[in-house]
């Protein structure tokens, strides 16, 4: 959870400082991307503490190579996960999610892998672009 919280909190810094010389448009702002080797607790936790951590709309990927998923810790296989949130369009739904204190165009998200850092990989590439 502390990874998490302090990966966050140095991600806003940056995107703030950031978004001084680089201003945030629709299709032009600095990505932020993080990696980690392996998470200790399960990969629904690390999604919860996520969740916590970011408070709303983080948009911040965070890829995890070995990750615990679902099981109990000697059954469970080891994967790679990427936290992240995702867009999703305005439904009536969305009111019950704005009721809750979520908003109601991003939810957060938890992608299994198996290949991990190449999906790191192409996230930061594509960011590029």
């Amino acid at each position: 959870m502390r990874e998490i919280v302090d990966t966050i909190r140095s991600a806003r810094l940056i995107r703030e400082l950031a978004t001084q010389v680089f201003p945030r448009v629709a299709w032009g702002a600095v990505a932020l991307s993080a990696i980690g080797y392996r998470g200790s607790l399960r990969s629904d936790t690390l999604l919860d503490h996520y969740v916590q951590a970011s408070g709303g709309y983080d948009d911040l990927n965070i890829t995890i190579l070995r990750a615990q998923s679902g099981g109990d810790r000697g059954t469970s296989v080891e994967n790679g996960i990427v936290l992240h949130h995702e867009p999703c369009p305005r439904s009536p739904e969305d009111d019950d999610l704005e009721r809750l204190g979520w908003p109601s165009d991003w939810f957060p998200d938890l992608l299994e892998t198996v290949a991990p850092l190449s999906d790191f990989y192409y996230d930061v590439v594509q960011s590029g672009y």
